[in-house]
């Protein structure tokens, strides 16, 4: 078996947590993806599933144990986070549906910096 660098360290203190971490990392990522399908909007789960995917390939080879043990503590919480907009927290839930239409975060900076631009090029066509 294939184990990041990480955990090899892990493997030496203690022989079966050496391959019980990665693959519990992967079993979150997937309840991550499996509990993002459940949205109904089709941006939110759009945004959901590229976000995960961004950040656990981002930590996919990460050397540092504490981290490591930082980003899955991280993504624990998210997991919780979703879980709880699931059920009708309906504050949890308002934010992740701004976050996926692009109203607040990464896609709003994005849907500004482009707004302008095209202002700029617009003014300086006219």
């Amino acid at each position: 078996m294939n184990i990041a660098p990480a955990w090899k360290h892990f493997h030496k203190l203690r022989p079966g947590l050496g391959y019980d971490i990665p693959f519990k990392t992967r079993a979150l990522y997937r309840c991550l993806l499996r509990e993002s399908a459940k949205f109904e909007e089709q941006e939110v789960r759009m945004f959901l599933r590229n976000t995960i995917s961004e950040r656990f390939h981002y930590h996919h080879r990460e050397t540092s144990i504490d981290r490591s043990l930082k980003a899955i503590h991280e993504a624990e919480k998210s997991l919780i986070i979703i879980r709880e907009a699931l059920a009708g927290d309906s504050r949890y839930y308002n934010k992740l549906v701004d976050l996926g239409m692009g109203r607040i975060g990464p896609l709003a900076f994005v849907r500004n910096k482009i707004k302008r631009i095209s202002n700029v090029c617009f003014a300086m066509v006219l």
